[in-house]
């Protein structure tokens, strides 16, 4: 490599675009270095999540009994908020039974933040689902919103480089 670093494999073109999903990823790694019982998945574009965020989610993970784990931080909105807009521009709520109520009515929701995603590999390579990491059977491990930004825009980049400088992260 460039760099200088060992690598032990090279991800296959059709899984290093933008559009590979993370899952065909992690089993291909998988599979190019067998002999784990778990895997965990931490994006690059979660710079906030610490060492300690790991530890808790892998031990977390561990008492749950589960076979997978995801981090989550709450929503700042509930999906009975939430409309998809037409064609036309009219709004087209997302829930068809939902009414939107007031924050203090609504339940708490949840949304994955991105950080830590882990599974028994066994599980993972066999699940029949179509997000292996995020299932039924899943637990979620919380995360404060401070440390829950994913970076996916030019802006989420300047609000983590900001929050880092802060030392929201230390």
């Amino acid at each position: 490599m460039q760099g200088g670093a060992e690598v032990p494999f090279l991800r296959p073109i059709e899984l290093s675009s933008d559009i590979a999903h993370r899952n065909d990823v992690v089993a291909h790694a998988l599979n190019e270095i067998p002999g784990f019982d778990y895997v965990i998945l931490l994006q690059p574009t979660s710079p906030l999540r610490t060492s300690r965020h790991i530890d808790e989610a892998f031990e977390y993970f561990l008492d749950s009994g589960s076979e997978s784990c995801a981090s989550v931080t709450q929503s700042h909105s509930p999906p009975e908020w939430m409309y998809y807009k037409n064609s036309d521009n009219r709004l087209d709520p997302i829930l068809q039974s939902a009414k939107p109520e007031i924050r203090q009515k609504v339940r708490p929701t949840y949304t994955l933040n991105g950080a830590i995603y882990i599974s028994k590999v066994e599980s993972f390579l066999q699940s029949k689902f179509e997000d292996s990491f995020v299932n039924e059977s899943t637990v979620a491990y919380m995360m404060d919103q401070e440390c829950s930004f994913d970076i996916d825009s030019p802006l989420d980049f300047q609000i983590c480089d900001f929050l880092i400088n802060q030392g929201a992260n230390d």
